[in-house]
Parts: C-alpha cells; sequence; structure tokens
C-alpha cells in the first residue's frame, strides 16, 4: 500500500522549526525574514508522489543544497524535533482580503478614496458574469500550506493564529525551541489590506443590499447579496467556506498544538 504523503507549500524557517507559506497569511511578513536574517530560508513547496520523497530544497545565500532532511520526509516520519507550524486565519476575513486584492487586477483603487469604473464592477460582478476570480488566486481561502485533515493527526504540526504571528511571545516561543531564531529580532506586519478599501467595498455591499447604487443583479459570495443564492455555484463555495471554517474552529478549540499565546 502507498503511504499518503501531503502537498508541500513553500515555508520559511530553519532545519527544525518552519512556518507555511501562503497568500493572504502573513507571506510578506515572512519574505522579509528571509530578506533580513542569514539564519532563516525559503523551503521550496514540493509533492510527495506515493512511496518517492521529491528531497527539499533550501535557498540559502543565492544557491540551492540539499536539507538535511526534507519537510516532506520530517512530517512522514514525526521526527521528534522538527515543527512544522500552520497559519490559521478565519475563512471570511481571508476571504474578503484575497477578493480586495484580486480587485486590483481590474484596475480598481487606482484613486485611493474610490472603488474606480463603477461600470466595470457592475460588470465582473454581474449574475452572468464568470465570477470564478472571485474564490482563485488571493481569493482561494481552501489552500492552505498543509491539508488541515493531515495537520491534525501529526504531531510535528502546530497551529497558530496569523494574527499572532507578529506578536513577540511567538518568536519567543520558536527560540525556546530552535536557537537558529535567536538572531530575529522582530516578525513585522508587512502588506496589511488598507482599512480604507475594506470600508469603501464594505460600504458598496451594504448600500446595493438596501437599494441605494446599482440596480443591477450582481453577486459577491464573500458578502451577502439578495442574488447570491441564484448560482448554484456560489452555494457550493459557500458551503466549502463553512467546512473550512469549521476545521479552523475544531483546531482552535480541541488541538494541544494550538499555540496559545
Amino acid at each position: 500500500m502507498r503511504k499518503y504523503s501531503p502537498k508541500i507549500s513553500e515555508s520559511v524557517g530553519t532545519t527544525k522549526i518552519v512556518i507555511g507559506r501562503k497568500f493572504k497569511m502573513g507571506s510578506n511578513s515572512l519574505d522579509r525574514l528571509v530578506d533580513n536574517y542569514n539564519d532563516i530560508n525559503y523551503f521550496n513547496g514540493l509533492y510527495s508522489n506515493g512511496d518517492i520523497t521529491i528531497p527539499q530544497k533550501i535557498l540559502e545565500y543565492g544557491g540551492e543544497h540539499n536539507s538535511q532532511m526534507s519537510v516532506v520526509e520530517s512530517l512522514d516520519n514525526q521526527v521528534n524535533d522538527f515543527i512544522y507550524i500552520v497559519l490559521l486565519r478565519d475563512v471570511k476575513d481571508r476571504w474578503r482580503s484575497g477578493y480586495i486584492e484580486e480587485l486590483h487586477t481590474f484596475g480598481f483603487f487606482s484613486e485611493t478614496h474610490e472603488i474606480g469604473d463603477m461600470k466595470l464592477w457592475e460588470k465582473v460582478h454581474h449574475i452572468d458574469y464568470d465570477i470564478s476570480w472571485m474564490w482563485s488566486g488571493h481569493a482561494s481561502f481552501e489552500d492552505n500550506s498543509l491539508d488541515l485533515e493531515y495537520a491534525i493527526w501529526n504531531p510535528c504540526v502546530y497551529f497558530l493564529d496569523l494574527k499572532n504571528l507578529s506578536n513577540p511571545k511567538f518568536l519567543e516561543w520558536l527560540q525556546e525551541r530552535d536557537s537558529g531564531w535567536n538572531g530575529v529580532k522582530s516578525i513585522e506586519k508587512d502588506n496589511v489590506t488598507p482599512d480604507l478599501k475594506k470600508e469603501l467595498v464594505e460600504k458598496y455591499w451594504i448600500d446595493y443590499r438596501d437599494g441605494r447604487v446599482s440596480k443591477e443583479p450582481l453577486i459577491c459570495p464573500s458578502y451577502t447579496t439578495p442574488h447570491n443564492k441564484s448560482r448554484f455555484d456560489i452555494s457550493l463555495v459557500m458551503d466549502r467556506a463553512d467546512r473550512g471554517q469549521r476545521r479552523i474552529d475544531f483546531i482552535r478549540e480541541n488541538s494541544e498544538r494550538y499555540i496559545k499565546l
């Protein structure tokens, strides 16, 4: 029987402790760690295929070399002193942040205090438009750094809420377990979605729901609109979002490896 090994996303850290890196999950903050500290490196995200584990690589000083043991192997073999940290974020919060990021690809928010071209806005939110962009790319809320069901039972995997990534107590937690983190002075917040953009988008959808703006049939699954239930694909996506949130809530409430600071 083939042994199941998960897809491993790119991570950042040392050979003993790494933090999974994904869009809208502190990726810029983790990138700054690699930029600023020689002891903190990228671990390339790779797949494990059946019984064959592809060797993990570390990017260091501009070149690649094999790590002492790949992240995949460390998780599969449940190496005692290895820790993989999965960052957690509420699905709706991550989804809305990613949705706003995807809006940039259409040219919205080019002016600081307004959304932008409202004709284009109506087009890309119209009930007849291909709106799969709202849960793709940066707006993907399901793409965790590690499969959560696999992570829950693997003793090498710990969980941390994204909001605590820059908490000094978390850095202390890392340094207590791995001297490789001792040179890190802080984990800075980087590229947080501006509050003004969140407020502009939220106000629009409130105004739309209350009939104060466009009369076109518009949809947006990460916000409530009267037409959301008209599309079967949105119902499916909303169901996946609910299941994802239940997994996160279960980890927070039940996992002994959920890091409480």
